[in-house]
């Protein structure tokens, strides 16, 4: 039932702030960008993607504590590298991005994400699903 009443809610708002923005003189964007194919499409995978990292980094630590039975400050210290990382790499990106064009880190973060993955899995050996899923 919460779901469909924050699902109704985002819906209602969207709806607003699209005739708001209509009848706006100056809109925060200009909502005839988004008859451009490219420009939504683009626009509905970063929403996806967004959206999929913000769920994982939501249900990640319950799943730590829950299911693996990690303590929750061991828990915290899981995510403190992907932060220090975006925190040293965040003042570069828009300079890198500029020198290089934004199709180079849009097409490396996959990669080393990817890599990142596949060299975990290599700690314990080969993974399985029962290890994943908080059995030995």
């Amino acid at each position: 039932m919460t779901f469909v009443i924050g699902a109704g809610a985002a819906l209602l708002l969207l709806a607003l702030f699209v005739a708001i923005e209509r009848r706006s003189a100056a809109p925060m964007i200009d909502l005839a960008l988004f008859r451009n194919a490219e420009f939504a499409l683009g626009a509905l995978a970063a929403l996806v993607i967004f959206m999929g990292i913000a769920s994982t980094r939501f249900l990640v630590p319950f799943f730590l504590q829950a299911v693996r039975g990690i303590p929750a400050g061991q828990v915290g210290l899981v995510f403190v590298p992907a932060a220090t990382v975006t925190a040293i790499a965040a003042p570069f990106a828009g300079r890198f991005a500029d020198r290089f064009g934004g199709g180079m880190p849009c097409c490396m973060h996959p990669v080393a994400a990817a890599s990142i993955t596949l060299a975990g899995r290599g700690e314990r050996g080969r993974a399985s699903d029962q290890s994943v899923a908080g059995r030995p």
